[in-house]
């Protein structure tokens, strides 16, 4: 049966319970990388990723690109993200998506240092953008299809661009469909 890797960026917000919520429903484990800022708004929902055995990886401290810091900060911005998130919640993330999937040749070295891999995705769901369901659903469902195993990004965060409930609207469409197709799987 072909994998699914499924991920959530930016989070946690006030989108986050309900998706923890249906991921329950289904049995579906996913992978949350968390805006550190965010976490500490939120504690109480991260808090809940750990004992429902999702896997909580790193995003950034905030939303920040990374091609906009030099080499200090971007060190200062992992590192500070590793501490809090130990020193909060007692978890060391070992995985790391930069915000925008930005790479730049400061971060490669800071992710070394820190022993965190990288991860980006396969299919971006652009479920951030409030428009044209049926066609994401479509989309979505097709490009799975392309190749064996996927890592699916979606956002359960509610930054400036985030339309709230449109994650959840395109999941209740996906989820009975792609638990009868796929194993849903996380790194941990």
């Amino acid at each position: 049966m072909n994998k699914i890797y499924l991920t959530f960026d930016d989070g946690p917000s006030n989108m986050t319970a309900p998706i923890l919520d249906l991921l329950k429903q289904y049995k579906i484990k996913a992978m949350f990388f968390v805006l550190v800022q965010n976490t500490l708004k939120y504690p109480e929902l991260i808090k809940r990723e750990i004992k429902e055995n999702h896997s909580v990886q790193l995003h950034g401290y905030d939303h920040q690109s990374f091609n906009k810091m030099d080499e200090e900060q971007t060190y200062l911005n992992i590192n500070n993200a590793m501490d809090d998130l130990k020193k909060h919640f007692g978890i060391t993330p070992t995985t790391m998506r930069p915000p925008y999937g930005t790479i730049t040749s400061d971060l490669l070295p800071v992710l070394k240092d820190a022993n965190l891999k990288l991860m980006l995705w396969d299919i971006m769901c652009r479920d951030n953008q409030p428009r044209f369901l049926r066609n994401k659903i479509k989309y979505i469902l097709r490009t799975l299809k392309l190749k064996p195993d996927n890592i699916l990004c979606m956002h359960d965060g509610n930054q400036r661009w985030t339309h709230t409930g449109y994650t959840l609207q395109i999941l209740e469409h996906i989820l009975p469909i792609l638990v009868q197709e796929y194993e849903f799987s996380i790194f941990d």
